[in-house]
């Protein structure tokens, strides 16, 4: 007849049924599971550091740095834009139009490091300086 052998296959050919291999490698050794263990919980940190660093809230300065309240200066041109349209309320928020990619690359230290407004004014151009001192 038509119905399916013992073997699995139908006799006209036609392979009734697949087989599926899964491999499991074996366990680690304790003390390399304990190096994992500590690895992974590091990189956890480091990913929840970067998500809490890379989100509101953001504070403006008017005097001293961010350090000098417990925060961070800005050095990343994606993140300052979140932080400029946060600050300014202003989803239309964005740079100057003059700016080159990555922000302007002074290194003096006349000019304010990170992510600033012309003068504190948020209705102002939002400009980056990732490497002035």
């Amino acid at each position: 007849g038509n119905g399916p052998s013992t073997n699995g296959h139908a006799t006209g050919g036609l392979n009734l049924f697949k087989r599926a291999i899964f491999l499991q490698p074996p366990p680690l050794p304790s003390t390399h599971m304990a190096a994992f263990k500590s690895i992974l919980a590091a990189l956890v940190l480091a990913t929840l550091a970067t998500v809490a660093l890379a989100t509101p809230p953001y504070k403006m300065v008017a005097d001293g740095t961010c350090e000098d309240i417990g925060m961070e200066t800005i050095t990343d041109v994606d993140v300052c834009l979140a932080a400029g349209i946060d600050v300014s309320n202003d989803p239309t928020k964005s740079y100057a139009g003059k700016q080159p990619d990555g922000g302007y690359q002074f290194t003096t230290a006349a000019i304010t490091r990170g992510c600033v407004f012309a003068s504190g004014d948020t209705k102002a151009d939002l400009q980056f300086f990732p490497t002035a001192k």
